[in-house]
């Protein structure tokens, strides 16, 4: 080729790159093809440099969807890079493209072994991010790149969000809402809290000449517990105080069975007594529980026998998940009025949900609930929670015990009420003996309690305290 007829070629190529470089975004997927093309020349001319801003621009989302000459585009730029020694932006490239098309395969037969295995490797990273449905991700191409630079991150609330305030960091570090920070290529991870909802934690990609915008779509706790589910959970949750308790000392009970049957935490002060019980869509407006329908030591629940028909029960959940919403339904001040207060979980054991700041108003203790309306606990304190593993043998329990009659004094969990006088005795009451009635899973078997229990003219003594068992004095 003469000297003429070369430099002509390398003029056309220079008008080709500048027309790609210039064409407006219309064009699409057909300018898309000619920058790749006009790539490929510039790397065989020995331009990488050029090529390299050249394979950028051709990745720009205006010029369309992903398709062959854009995954085409994307490899060809990650071998230009790890040819050129730039490896950690290729791989910023190749997570970028597997986030923006996770089907997308890497061509080994055209392209070298250092490049397939950068792309595995950027795939098993993708792979392994944790995903953050709540933060919407995209990407802004400056005017024009160079081969080297840095890119932008700005992370903001999206409007319906924008009210509470928000902690914002980036590996780590502080990082200011709204404002841009200037970052080198590579994959950051992203962490936002704010009040009244789950932390987000994400990992995105920075690239160089382009902006990373991140809206964190933070909703309010109404918008995300549907007036339904909102609707079915009050009408299944009453107000437990102990009469002779203070005035603002109560707890929250839920209903978890026919007929009427109300659970709630244990009452372990203030001794025994009646509970006062404020039902939802009664006539009455109060009613007062003198026995409990069955008691679990262990897991710390009693089961109240009320007058309420038709009302279903609230489900109880098998599992909890830091990622999952919550919502603590407790009465602030124990006033009349029910709230559902949306929390963030910080971690979950065997038995204990830990959350990351205290329910506000919730001195008092509450149930708490997912964005379903199923329970997942029962508040033990401001910022704390205790699961629930199961209710099948402590409903059946007390279903069985109200239907025989035989229900608990309130207070002691083993002592049974006032039998009835249709119970023969059989031994004269100078005969005492002691018997120990078992605990199924920490569950009293109080009917067992009621059959054998002295009449009233003779009262047994207090039982004694022992290990696996509850002692009950019997004639």
């Amino acid at each position: 080729m003469s000297l003429v007829g070369k430099w002509g070629c390398r003029l056309l190529l220079g008008v080709a790159v500048g027309i790609s470089l210039s064409a407006p975004a219309a064009s699409a997927q057909g300018n898309r093809s000619a920058m790749v093309d006009s790539a490929r020349a510039l790397i065989d001319d020995f331009n990488e440099r050029q090529s390299i801003s050249l394979l950028r621009r051709a990745l720009d989302p205006v010029l369309g969807a992903p398709d062959v000459s854009w995954a085409r585009a994307v490899q060809l730029l990650g071998q230009t890079l790890l040819q050129t020694n730039q490896r950690e932006e290729a791989l910023s490239w190749f997570r970028w493209a597997l986030r923006q098309s996770p089907s997308l395969q890497v061509d080994s037969v055209n392209f070298t072994p250092a490049l397939v295995s950068a792309f595995y490797e950027a795939r098993a990273f993708v792979a392994a991010s944790r995903p953050e449905s709540r933060a919407s991700v995209r990407f802004q191409w400056a005017t024009s790149t160079t081969s080297g630079g840095f890119g932008d991150l700005v992370v903001a609330r999206s409007e319906a969000g924008a009210a509470a305030p928000v902690q914002l960091s980036v590996n780590g570090e502080f990082l200011a809402e709204r404002q841009a920070r200037r970052l080198s290529p590579g994959s950051y991870r992203v962490a936002a809290r704010a009040a009244g909802q789950a932390d987000a934690e994400f990992t995105t990609e920075v690239l160089p000449g382009v902006t990373t915008l991140v809206t964190l779509n933070f909703v309010s706790t109404e918008s995300v517990l549907s007036k339904a589910t909102e609707g079915m959970v009050l009408a299944r949750l009453a107000r437990i105080k102990l009469a002779n308790s203070p005035a603002n000392e109560c707890r929250v009970g839920f209903f978890a069975g026919r007929p009427g049957l109300l659970v709630a935490r244990s009452t372990t002060s203030g001794g025994p007594g009646p509970l006062v019980v404020k039902l939802p869509n009664s006539r009455v407006s109060e009613e007062t529980i003198r026995g409990l329908a069955a008691s679990d030591t262990i897991a710390e629940l009693m089961v109240l026998p009320t007058s309420v028909t038709g009302v279903d029960s609230l489900s109880v959940a098998a599992d909890a998940r830091p990622d999952a919403p919550l919502w603590a339904a407790h009465f602030p001040g124990c006033g009349d009025a029910l709230v559902l207060s949306r929390v963030s979980v910080a971690s979950v054991t065997a038995d204990v949900i830990e959350l990351t700041a205290d329910v506000r108003g919730a001195e008092q203790l509450g149930v708490v609930v997912n964005a379903d309306g199923v329970v997942a606990g029962l508040l033990t304190g401001p910022r704390s929670a205790r699961r629930i593993r199961s209710l099948a043998v402590l409903v059946a329990s007390a279903r069985a015990n109200v239907a025989s009659g035989a229900v608990l004094a309130q207070g002691e969990g083993a002592r049974p009420v006032a039998p009835s006088p249709a119970v023969p005795v059989s031994r004269p009451a100078s005969k005492r003996r002691s018997r120990l009635l078992p605990i199924m899973g920490g569950v009293v078997v109080a009917g067992l309690a009621a059959v054998l229990a002295m009449p009233k003219s003779d009262p047994p003594s207090p039982p004694t305290a022992t290990t696996g068992g509850i002692v009950i004095v019997l004639p």
